[in-house]
């Protein structure tokens, strides 16, 4: 005859062995959702830098702004932080020079990957 204090152990075992394993896929997907949404951000932040020098200097815009629109549209923070980024890339300067006088609002865009407070928007956002 079966041991039954045993099965009901092994039982246990395996349901909670379940929920572990449930937990630890879930918070993979978390954590693979999150570091898709940053990526967004990060995107919309860079077309939103280039979209305000194409519009300083009259350059056709229409592209440039599509394709910030759409980082809106597929991604899952809320308004107030793209309004946020926008308003952070506006007044974010680089110290950064050049031996051919790049145009600083030109120029800002490309380093915004090393930009502190950006990113700290950004974690802010999808924590």
């Amino acid at each position: 005859m079966l041991n039954t204090p045993i099965i009901t152990k092994l039982f246990f075992v395996a349901i909670l062995s379940g929920f572990i394993t449930l937990y630890i896929v879930a918070d993979e997907t978390s954590h693979a959702t999150k570091q898709q949404e940053i990526n967004k951000l990060e995107k919309f932040a860079y077309a939103n830098c280039l979209y305000g020098y194409f519009k300083k200097h009259k350059y056709d815009s229409k592209d440039i702004l599509n394709i910030a629109g759409s980082f809106v549209e597929t991604g899952t923070s809320s308004f107030e932080v793209y309004q946020d980024i926008a308003d952070y890339i506006d007044n974010f300067q680089t110290s950064k020079k050049t031996k051919q006088n790049i145009d600083p609002d030109l120029l800002k865009c490309f380093y915004l990957d090393e930009d502190q407070e950006l990113k700290n928007i950004i974690s802010k956002a999808v924590n």
